[in-house]
């Protein structure tokens, strides 16, 4: 990976994923049975075509293109499943330029579940952070959860979606201008 690479603390629910409260319960017991073990992902392969929203994968596909973006999961997803799993179900709902991208630490959730997200993305940075390596957040604003709690630092960093709309070109074209202006 490039050098200096932009890092993109990256969520799924309600940026790049959008589902009802059902779909959603599916998914998680899917992936917990999954790294429990007891099933492989291809066992429930009738939920991950379609699972990343198409506009939304377009949206960050060309923003990876254009910034050759490395990225660190912030979803809780991660506590349930592996680094190849994970590279998986990326690829299998059409995010291989992120399973390709992945940083080498390429997850938060590990390092201390009950951590909130900023603090995670905090710890991870601290642990794994480069000074030299510009980061953003993209994160969905969802269960009464407020980024203007976050850290003002973070807050800067944050781009924030509704989560029943999920990632669109607003947040798209906020993020590109963030990482062009960070090249200037």
């Amino acid at each position: 990976m490039p050098a200096n690479s932009p890092l993109l603390f990256l969520d799924f629910e309600g940026v790049l994923v959008v589902q009802s409260a059902t779909k959603a319960r599916q998914i998680a017991e899917a992936l917990k049975t999954i790294g429990s073990g007891k099933a492989a992902i291809e066992d429930f392969k009738e939920l991950w075509p379609g699972l990343f929203e198409r506009r939304a994968r377009d949206y960050l596909k060309v923003l990876h293109e254009e910034f050759q973006l490395t990225y660190c999961l912030t979803t809780p997803w991660a506590q349930w499943i592996d680094r190849s799993t994970t590279v998986k179900l990326l690829r299998q709902g059409g995010l291989e330029f992120v399973a390709s991208r992945l940083h080498s630490r390429w997850e938060t959730a590990s390092a201390d579940p009950s951590l909130s997200r900023p603090q995670a993305i905090e710890h991870w940075l601290q642990l794994n952070g480069n000074p030299d390596t510009p980061w953003w957040v993209v994160d969905a604003e969802a269960g009464g959860a407020s980024h203007l709690d976050w850290p003002p630092e973070m807050q800067r960093r944050a781009i924030v979606c509704f989560s029943d709309v999920g990632w669109t070109d607003f947040e798209s074209e906020k993020l590109r201008q963030a990482l062009k202006s960070q090249n200037h």
